[in-house]
């Protein structure tokens, strides 16, 4: 055996620190006037701060201690305004029991090994402000077995970094790997004999260790067993790794054998990568992962090993859209802010949201004061916090929008703040119900203003380009995430046009930072034949002194917006882009954008309904095809038994976050035998309390979490599912697919524009007869009625199947876009310009 285990010598973590001089390390990222945040830490387990540190330094003071004494604790919990304790441990023990605990917003972060000593019964609770726990499993048991106020725990998993992570298309081979500490939790007896069952499989296998035996118990034991089993040549301790990234390279799977986990890292940066995850189902492992990854038996494990189904993409897709550490962040800054210090609650300043119900005196106070003053921001944050609190999301917005009216910041924190806001904050789809038009005007003034300070610089005498034979077409996007829908839309587009008159460019709003997936988008865009233009700087005025100069230099014919109201740094180009280009559209992916509409040359949207924009391109969203044509097998994927029907359901997991859908699946699986359904979007750690797990143990409901291909499964399914609210991409995906769709219809009546329920017209684009078909919107009982009899009865689904009106090659992208182009053409060619 490769580096002799008989020679192994047992490494603690404190030996694995290379510069003694860390023992008091104290990180500094000062910025004036911010609050001070400490972390405090023991020596050697700080490993999982440094991004948390590194992405909070522009919003905190940030100092992080390494605890060798106590008294470090009392320093610290005095210089700082929150005191951050990593790992649940004797630290936090002390650290709550100092009368200083009582002034400070204390946070305590509990990985899981804790949850299993005596360090959490020695803490003082009642001095502790929030508990972070990496996983919704960690938070049952806490709740279940100590008395520790449920309100104060918040889920917030280990976020990855994937720009940390070299990835690449991998397939299989014959390279396994382990990573991590190597004791009882991690399964030790289980890593060797299932290696053993798959190199009994295939002798060309080897298991590659990268970590640190601490028990030599363990150790003992695998000298012997690794001889008695013959696998001295493939068993192979390489240690402790200090660039995982670099050893992980050559790896085609890595193998977790533990009892339980908070995550297992290890496994998620190597899923980055690309390495296929083979995960023994340890406690919270269905929770956390999607059930196709994770094996039960050691038989399961070889035939998963095995197994030549190997999706790189995937496996590093369902990291980014679960775990990213952008998200991560995002929520750990929220929760820092979401109450004021401790001390503050006493100060007069500060009014508690949950005491305002009683007093209209004080509700009126907070309102009188913010009209007066809107950037008192601890004045305004109370404001916000009590409008949410109250539900009343309609004055919500309203204060909102004029806070960003009135108030007296510059340019880049006033857009953050506001989208921020909007976004991070109100999380609910009626915020487009409520968005005000006042807030748009204010953006398109300051877009003037802009233009007048700065037009004679970038185009007065300047040379410009001198015209093409070709039209120069110009997308312009909110940053360029591909795993997201509207970005998909457009490199669909991009790769669906043959016009050789066309030369597309495309401007991202958004600098590389600033969205998910970047260096992944980036280098798909330049494999396009498109001129891509990514902003660099992160202040909007700079950033707009870019956006100018690049203008200025390309002449552009026409221009698409992906939305004004939804990619607001574009709404200051606007008024540029009106003096400088012949014709402005926009493609209408959520709700019309009223104030924009009226002035736009042209509107993409195949439900018009409330759109006032005066030419409108009207046709049935596009969807990639060929994704649709893989056909690949779901029954397979998920070892579906044949006598299943199964039912397949694709979106966002918001948009299954409903009792009134769940409980019509209930009844429909209760009514129904033999029915499979199956989520793409979601883990079943979303669901627990809608689903019963009884229907997860029996196969009646499979949770497949974010898979780019799942619409590659739509073939081999019997029926589709919409979920609620519905989902527009994704019905058009099954329609093509030829599956019985099971949804609401709703008409285009008298109501409003309601962006919740505006798929729900598909079906009257889709099928004639529709509202016959269809059962109304929100009426559950006939939906199941219906749902019944599409499955049950063949002569009703050929009824539906004949009132399909749509031919399926006109929902190819190649035919959207030759009609798109034609139409754009004839805006200009018959001067469409729209002059308000």
């Amino acid at each position: 055996m490769k580096d002799n285990l008989v020679n192994i010598v047992m490494q603690s973590k404190d030996e694995l620190i290379n510069d003694t001089e860390n023992l008091k390390e104290d990180i500094s990222c000062v910025v004036k006037d911010k609050m001070k945040l400490a972390f405090f830490v023991r020596l050697g387990l700080d490993s999982f701060l440094g991004d948390i540190i590194e992405g909070l330094s522009q919003e905190y003071e940030i100092k992080k201690i390494i605890v060798t004494e106590y008294k470090q604790i009392e320093d610290g919990m005095q210089w700082a305004d929150i005191c951050w304790f990593e790992w649940c441990d004797e630290l936090i023990a002390y650290g709550s029991k100092l009368e200083l605990a009582r002034e400070k917003k204390v946070i305590c972060r509990l990985h899981s090994y804790e949850a299993f000593t005596d360090y959490i019964n020695n803490v003082t609770w009642n001095s502790i402000d929030k508990l972070i726990v990496v996983g919704a499993h960690i938070k049952d048991f806490i709740v279940q077995n100590f008395n520790i106020d449920e309100k104060i725990i918040s889920v917030i998993p280990n976020g990855i970094d994937e720009k940390k992570w070299t990835y690449k298309e991998r397939e299989n081979g014959f390279n396994i790997a382990y990573v991590g500490y190597i004791n009882y939790k991690k399964g030790p007896m289980l890593l060797l004999h299932t290696f053993k069952a798959i190199y009994d499989e295939d002798n060309r296998y080897k298991l590659y260790i990268a970590g640190v035996f601490q028990d030599n118990r363990d150790v003992l034991y695998y000298n012997q067993m690794v001889r008695e089993l013959g696998l001295e040549n493939n068993v192979i301790y390489e240690g402790w790794q200090n660039d995982l990234d670099k050893w992980l390279e050559d790896k085609n799977c890595i193998l977790c054998t533990s009892v339980l986990e908070s995550q297992n890292i290890s496994v998620m940066q190597a899923m980055c990568k690309g390495i296929k995850p083979i995960i023994h189902n340890f406690v919270g492992a269905r929770v956390i992962y999607p059930s196709q990854y994770v094996w039960n038996t050691i038989t399961e494990a070889v035939e998963m090993i095995s197994d030549k189904n190997y999706t790189s993409k995937v496996y590093r897709a369902f990291i980014k859209e679960r775990y990213s550490l952008n998200d991560q962040l995002i929520k750990i800054k929220d929760l820092l802010i979401s109450s004021s210090e401790k001390g503050s609650k006493e100060n007069l300043n500060y009014i508690n949201p949950d005491h305002l119900r009683k007093s209209s005196d004080q509700v009126d106070l907070m309102k009188t004061k913010f009209m007066v003053n809107s950037d008192d921001m601890t004045n305004t944050e109370a404001l916000f916090d009590y409008l949410l609190s109250i539900n009343d999301e309609e004055s919500y917005m309203k204060y909102l929008s004029e806070w960003f009216i009135r108030s007296k910041y510059e340019l880049t924190f006033k857009f953050n703040y506001y989208y921020g806001n909007m976004y991070r904050r109100f999380t609910s789809y009626s915020r487009f119900k409520y968005m005000q038009q006042n807030v748009y005007e204010e953006m398109d003034k300051i877009g003037e203003r802009i233009l007048d300070e700065n037009y004679l610089t970038y185009f007065n005498n300047k040379k410009m380009s001198l015209k093409e034979n070709k039209r120069k077409i110009l997308f312009i996007l909110n940053g360029l995430d591909i795993h997201q829908s509207v970005t998909q839309f457009f490199i669909n587009y991009l790769e669906s046009s043959e016009n050789a008159k066309d030369r597309y460019s495309v401007l991202s709003l958004l600098n590389k930072n600033e969205f998910n997936n970047s260096k992944e988008s980036i280098e798909y865009f330049n494999k396009l034949n498109v001129n891509l233009f990514v902003p660099i700087s992160n202040c909007i005025e700079d950033k707009i002194k870019e956006f100018y100069t690049y203008i200025s230099e390309e002449n552009f014919d026409y221009v698409v917006y992906q939305s004004l109201y939804f990619a607001p740094i574009g709404i200051l180009l606007y008024p540029l882009l009106k003096k400088a280009c012949e014709i402005i559209g926009k493609i209408q992916f959520q709700q019309p954008e009223d104030y924009f509409d009226k002035k736009l040359d042209f509107c993409y949207t195949y439900i018009k309904k409330d759109n006032c924009c005066e030419n409108i391109f009207e046709l049935i969203s596009p969807i990639n095809t060929e994704l649709v044509d893989k056909n690949l097998d779901i029954r397979t994927l998920f070892n579906i038994d044949k006598k299943k029907k199964v039912v397949i359901s694709i979106g966002r997991s918001i948009k299954y976050k409903n009792n009134e859908f769940w409980n019509f699946v209930i009844k429909l699986i209760n009514e129904i035998d033999d029915i499979c359904l199956v989520v793409f979007g979601g883990n079943y750690s979303e669901f627990e309390q809608y689903v019963p797990n009884k229907l997860i143990q029996e196969c009646n409901v499979i949770f497949a979490g974010f898979n780019l291909e799942a619409s590659s499964y739509l073939k081999s399914c019997d029926f589709y599912l919409n979920s609620y609210p519905g989902g527009g991409y994704s019905l058009e995906e099954a329609y093509y697919a030829e599956l019985p769709i099971i949804t609401f219809y709703k008409e285009e009546n008298n109501e409003a524009f309601d962006v919740i329920n505006a798929s729900y017209m598909a079906p009257a684009y889709l099928y004639n007869n529709a509202k016959t078909i269809f059962p109304k919107t929100g009426d559950f009982d006939k939906l199941l009625s219906y749902s019944k009899k599409l499955i049950q009865d063949n002569s009703f689904r050929n009824t539906v199947k004949m009132n399909r009106k749509i031919e399926s090659n006109n929902l190819k992208f190649e035919y959207f876009v030759k009609e798109f182009e034609k139409y754009m053409d004839n805006i200009a060619n018959n001067n469409g310009r729209n002059n308000k």
